[in-house]
């Protein structure tokens, strides 16, 4: 049967999917209009939504259809949202043997956030106790709860 697309859907692009993706997009885009993106490799009525310009999740295996330019971002661009320049894969260790959009796919959807990462480092930096600072040893009598004490005293909290 055929479906019934919406004129923002009758792209070239959005003709050459899969039907089970045509249907997760149009039937998400009917129920969630203010949706930004959708991730349409769940089954229908588990595809992840993004809203208010804000991407879902990246998954190894997500195909994220981006509403504002009518298609499938790939895999390069999975990671470029992630925050990693793609511009060492024109480099010559790459030019020989370009990594497949699915390996890609399966990088951006099994990173962490750049933004994020630099957040935790950030934070694992600060709380260090300074150079020279003695750390605490454990004496025979001493409970974990002294311990834990101590170190907490040491980064400050």
């Amino acid at each position: 049967k055929d479906l019934l697309v919406p004129p923002e859907q009758q792209s070239p692009f959005f003709a050459c999917l899969p039907r089970r993706l045509q249907v997760n997009i149009m039937y998400n885009y009917l129920i969630h209009k203010d949706a930004t993106s959708i991730d349409a490799y769940q089954s229908t009525d588990r595809c992840l939504i993004g809203h208010d310009g804000v991407l879902t999740t990246l998954l190894p295996g997500s195909r994220l259809h981006v509403r504002q330019i009518d298609r499938i971002i790939c895999g390069r661009e999975m990671l470029q949202v992630q925050g990693f320049p793609t511009c060492f894969f024109k480099s010559a260790p790459f030019q020989a043997a370009q990594p497949s959009d699915a390996v890609m796919r399966d990088l951006a959807g099994n990173s962490f956030c750049s933004n994020a990462f630099a957040a935790i480092l950030i934070a694992v930096l600060v709380t260090l106790p300074k150079a020279g600072t003695k750390l605490p040893t454990q004496d025979a009598g001493s409970s974990t709860a002294d311990d834990d004490r101590r170190i907490l005293g040491l980064v400050g909290m």
